[in-house]
Formats: structure tokens, sequence, C-alpha cells
């Protein structure tokens, strides 16, 4: 069973800026529920201190997603992407009724069809398109009208041309896919 895939699917998770300067009280409450779920935690594996330190990205997110912006552009030029500040945009990209984003993951495709109609479509297609897409981690949340995608995380992706064709080759075969 692959717990992170029904994680992704079950539990909602939100992320919040607290910050202990402007908000004491909530920024106290919150540490006391850390101190609290830590003090109730077993420690499985220690982990050294030199593990936990990740190198810094050899590029940053804007030199990121304009590159992205860039290949999605030259690649699909009969489909109009806009870039924002934080994301990257495609109303009806790979098709009409399909909307693209890098709201989520790389890529995330959000389509208008109904919640049935969707769970049809994941219950015959999911298990044959995440085979097809075994390099990239799939999710295909509830109500069933959101696909995103993520690297596997098991490659090391150095330069930005890598990170662009592997991202790309994921692209190419989910919309292939959608286009179906």
């Amino acid at each position: 069973m692959n717990l992170y895939a029904y994680s992704e699917a079950n539990n909602r998770e939100m992320g919040v800026l607290i910050t202990k300067r402007k908000d004491r009280l909530a920024y106290s409450e919150c540490m006391e529920e850390v101190r609290s779920i830590l003090a109730s935690s077993k420690v499985i594996k220690l982990i050294d201190e030199a593990q936990l330190s990740m190198p810094s990205p050899a590029f940053s997110n804007e030199e990121w997603n304009e590159t992205w912006f860039a290949a999605l552009q030259k690649c699909y030029p009969a489909f109009r992407f806009a870039l924002s500040e934080k994301s990257i945009t495609a109303e009806g990209f790979p098709k009409p009724g399909i909307h693209f984003s890098n709201k989520y993951g790389f890529a995330t495709f959000e389509g208008d069809w109904d919640k049935e109609m969707g769970r049809q479509w994941r219950e015959a297609f999911f298990q044959r398109f995440q085979e097809e897409a075994s390099g990239y981690r799939i999710y295909w949340n509830s109500p069933y009208n959101k696909i995103s995608v993520y690297d596997s995380g098991e490659i090391t992706l150095k330069t930005l041309d890598e990170k662009v064709d592997y991202y790309l080759s994921g692209i190419n075969l989910i919309a292939n896919y959608l286009q179906k």
C-alpha cells in the first residue's frame, strides 16, 4: 500500500505563516502543540545533523518558472500559457475543458468533468496511467477532477535543461493520455 498516495488523497493539509512578533498568542499556542506532539512521539531513527542540511538549489524559483514557461510555450505553441508571479497556467490545455497550472507539483490538470464521470474515468484508466508514467508521482484527487504530477524524488536533476527535459517528458505523456 502506498501510504503517501493514500495520505495525498484522504488528508487535507494547509500551511499557515505565524510569526512570533506579529501573532504572539497564535505562535505560543502553536509551539505548545508542537511540544505536545514531540513529547508523545516515539523516536524510530536518529539522523545526523549533517544529513539534514540541504544543498541550496542551483537556480531560483523565478529563474525556474521563467525557463519552464519558455519551454512550455516552445513545446506547445498552439496553447496560450500565462506566467504570473507564482505559477504558470493555461486554459484548455491539453484540450478544451482541462486547465493546466504548476501550482501543485510541476503540473496540475484540472477538468470540468463532473464527479461521477471523473470517478469512472479514474477507475478505468488510473492503474495503466500510473504504470506508463512510472518515473513520476501522480495524484488523482477527489472529487476526481484534478491530476497533479510531481517528480519521483528518486532522480537528481542538476541543471535547468535536465529538469525541463524530465518535466516535458512527463507533460507529454500525460497530455497525450488526457487527449485520448
